[in-house]
């Protein structure tokens, strides 16, 4: 069985930073923790692999990681399908952000 380690702080930021810029989820001191309920999950639970969103994504915006086969991590975001019918630009959100988390995780990696 594959295994997630947890994020650290950084790394949680940074994703939550695209999160921010890519879907709107909330940040800044009018939305009390959000960032911070964010990266303590991520970055103090290896067992996280999917943490809710309150943003654009609507109710079921979800940001994923998944450890992949060959060691692979995989960090994304999905929205339920109604949400996406509802509001058909969201696929492009939804890639564009997916493309950019991809980056950033590949990026973390190389550092490794």
């Amino acid at each position: 069985m594959l295994h997630l380690v947890p994020l650290t702080r950084e790394q949680a930021n940074a994703v939550y930073d695209v999160l921010v810029r890519h879907v709107g989820a909330p940040d800044g001191i009018q939305y009390d923790g959000a960032r911070e309920d964010f990266v303590a999950a991520l970055s103090g639970n290896a067992e996280v692999e999917v943490y809710r969103l309150v943003s654009r994504l609507g109710l079921g915006g979800k940001f994923w990681r998944n450890p992949g086969l060959g060691g692979a991590e995989r960090w994304y975001v999905t929205a339920y399908p109604e949400d996406t019918m509802r509001d058909p630009t969201l696929h492009e959100v939804i890639n564009r952000t997916n493309a950019a988390l991809e980056s950033l995780r590949a990026l973390y990696t190389e550092a490794a």
